[in-house]
């Protein structure tokens, strides 16, 4: 069995399987992050009150959602992604960054 800890992500946009694997490691106990461009999670698929819904959800599990943030880059060392620059200046460090 392996028992090594889930590396700490950051899920880019939230398509619903995205979302689903971003609850995963957060049940898991991994830090998870989640960046929206939009001012809120499914703003294109859901109506706000489901989609805030779907958020608070999340956050009580844990998992940090930012919205209206654009990513603006990645950084990495010996071909690992290290962190996900974003364009108000901030670098989130990660071990795993999904993209969907």
């Amino acid at each position: 069995m392996d028992t090594r800890p889930l590396p700490d992500g950051v899920t880019l946009r939230e398509p619903q399987l995205p979302m689903y694997a971003t609850l995963t490691g957060a049940r898991a106990g991994a830090e998870v992050t989640v960046i929206e461009r939009e001012e809120r999670l499914l703003a294109r698929v859901a109506s706000k009150p489901l989609s805030d819904l779907f958020a608070a959800y999340h956050a009580a599990r844990g998992v940090k959602i930012i919205t209206g943030e654009t990513v603006t880059g990645f950084r990495g060392e010996g071909g690992k992604v290290t962190a996900v620059e974003l364009a108000d200046g901030q670098a989130l460090d990660c071990d795993v960054a999904l993209v969907g």
